[in-house]
């Protein structure tokens, strides 16, 4: 049975004498301070015994000190509780102060490269990664990308921002958000103080740029009459390009232009008539199921030809990589248009081929 002795020193200081009952058991020695606040006993351990830091002289010099709240009104034990939670908040600030001082020399461009290493796995679009860093790199870096993270300020957001705001108002849109992205992480990460982030819309860039849907109107692109379809797709049809056949493809199933132009032989079941495109392909990273047409599926059987083509081999072999016929170039960085229309440029430039040879305009 565990056993505890006091041996008094006075004034309310006593040596305390402890063991779990068992006969070879040690004797566990400690000083502590009995008081009594509100007719409840309250018990302070001061320290270990024999130990050279609370030696019976610094025992009795915090007893004094407990003594003293007890003639003042207050409960030592809750002094005690209080001093021990003010060292431990005065620790972690001086812990986030000392961070701060370490982490001043990261720079914005090494927070938005560490943001996007560990954002760009749930990126289903690889225009869309491109995008990220291809606009930092055009836009921010150059102004403040070798500048430390916690350095960036309204004033060099909008000096990004402002002077190509109103030609250039969904790229610049989109840049503003990644910006306040980078500078939220950072925040987090302790790379910058918490507090207002230099790019965020309300109530402080707002001020300076008028709103983006005042600026420019979004403008769809163009949809051939349904009414025309029909001439359309007869007119497609005598097109014998791989081109044209690709388009048909992709209307006929109602596909995004990548899924159509990454599309391998293994996603094809054309016994079934179904084309499952997988996951990692799609942008809602979901399995989808496409029920191929006879239409459909005479396109693909007569890409297939008699002979059966790998399973890793791209359906569309005959469209260049980029997603855009061979011969369409890439524009210079200043000259490129908007990540919207990079986005169709897939698309729009089998549109801009094929449907002028086939009569429209």
């Amino acid at each position: 049975m565990a056993k505890t002795t006091l041996l008094p020193d006075g004034g309310g200081l006593y040596l305390q004498l402890s063991t779990s009952g068992k006969a070879d058991a040690a004797v566990s020695k400690s000083w502590v301070f009995r008081s009594a606040v509100g007719g409840k006993e309250h018990r302070i351990r001061l320290g270990a015994y024999p130990d050279p830091d609370v030696s019976l002289t610094k025992a009795r010099e915090l007893a004094g000190g407990h003594r003293m709240h007890c003639r003042n009104g207050t409960n030592p034990l809750e002094v005690k509780l209080q001093k021990g939670r003010d060292d431990e908040r005065a620790a972690r600030e001086r812990q986030a102060a000392e961070a701060l001082v370490a982490a001043h020399g990261t720079t914005f461009k090494d927070a938005a490269e560490k943001y996007i290493a560990g954002q760009e796995a749930g990126w289903s679009s690889a225009a869309y990664r491109a995008q990220w860093r291809q606009s930092l790199e055009d836009y921010v870096y150059p102004v403040f990308g070798d500048l430390p993270v916690a350095d960036v300020t309204p004033k060099l957001v909008l000096q990004v921002l402002e002077p190509r705001w109103a030609k250039k108002t969904k790229t610049m849109k989109d840049l503003r958000g990644r910006i306040a992205k980078v500078l939220n992480f950072a925040a987090v990460k302790g790379y910058r103080p918490k507090g207002p982030n230099p790019a965020a819309w309300k109530d402080n860039l707002e001020v300076s740029l008028a709103r983006p849907s005042k600026v420019t109107s979004v403008v769809n692109h163009p949809a051939l009459p349904y009414a025309k379809v029909g001439a359309f797709m007869a007119r497609l049809r005598k097109d014998p390009s791989f081109k044209a056949r690709a388009l048909e493809f992709i209307i006929l199933c109602a596909s995004r232009a990548g899924e159509v132009l990454g599309a391998r032989w293994r996603e094809i079941d054309l016994k079934a008539r179904l084309w499952t495109i997988p996951a990692e392909r799609m942008k809602m990273r979901k399995e989808h199921n496409v029920a191929l047409s006879e239409a459909a599926c005479a396109i693909l059987q007569a890409i297939k030809g008699d002979k059966p083509p790998t399973r890793l081999r791209p359906v569309c072999a005959g469209v260049h990589q980029s997603g855009r016929p061979e011969g369409v170039q890439d524009r210079s960085p200043e000259a490129r248009p908007s990540p919207s229309a990079r986005h169709a440029r897939g698309y729009s430039a089998w549109v801009q081929i094929v449907l002028p040879r086939l009569g429209f305009r």
